[in-house]
């Protein structure tokens, strides 16, 4: 009879334990599949509690997952003004931070008394923006060297408004046409191959002009 028991006692734990195993491969699974094609996105909401959507679904300060692509934000609050946004969402632009500017009275007091959570997002703003410019120089190493300038051409750069992720860039050139090889030469000497860069040439303005 004791060792009956026993027995019993022992599959019932082992069937305890496979059922957690498949348990969390199962959520494991779901995890993966409803995560596939996104990334880890951090949104953080000053208040916490002021209702906020990313393209319609409401989200809280936390981490969310997210398709790399375009969203509209939305934020409110009672006492607190409506907040709304188009951000691109990408590796490096994986934050959305957003800190509603107080209004009513009683609003503003909370502001006041809360200024450290206003403080911590700018602080994550600025670590978002800093992420951003380090991977877009990395991505175009050009820009580094760049304005450049002297007394014939000028060589620059514009966000290319084609790229929705922000990450590309058009060179510009402020040249007279006659000189405007010249600038091209110096892309190379500045080490970059001009036929792998999109390159716009402007009106040139004569610096000597009157």
């Amino acid at each position: 009879m004791f060792n009956e028991f026993v027995r019993t006692h022992i599959r019932a734990i082992i069937i305890t334990i496979l059922l957690i195993i498949v348990a969390a491969i199962a959520i494991g699974i779901y995890i993966n599949t409803s995560h596939a094609g996104k990334i880890p996105v951090t949104v953080a909401v000053v208040p916490s509690d002021a209702h906020t959507t990313v393209n319609g679904q409401s989200v809280s300060s936390g981490t969310v997952y997210l398709a790399p692509g375009k969203y509209s934000i939305k934020s409110s609050k009672d006492g607190f003004a409506d907040y709304s946004s188009d951000q691109q969402i990408e590796a490096n632009q994986a934050t959305i931070v957003v800190s509603l500017t107080a209004q009513s009275d009683e609003a503003k007091k909370w502001a006041d008394d809360h200024q450290s959570d206003y403080l911590a997002n700018e602080s994550l703003a600025g670590q978002a923006a800093d992420t951003f410019s380090s991977d877009f120089r990395d991505k175009n190493p050009i820009v580094n060297v760049l304005p450049y300038d002297n007394y014939i051409f000028t060589i620059g750069y514009e966000n290319d408004q084609s790229d929705p992720t922000n990450n590309s860039v058009i060179i510009t050139v402020d040249a007279p046409e006659g000189y405007r090889n010249a600038a091209i030469e110096q892309i190379r000497s500045l080490g970059y191959d001009p036929t792998n860069l999109n390159i716009k040439f402007r009106n040139y303005t004569d610096p000597f002009a009157s």
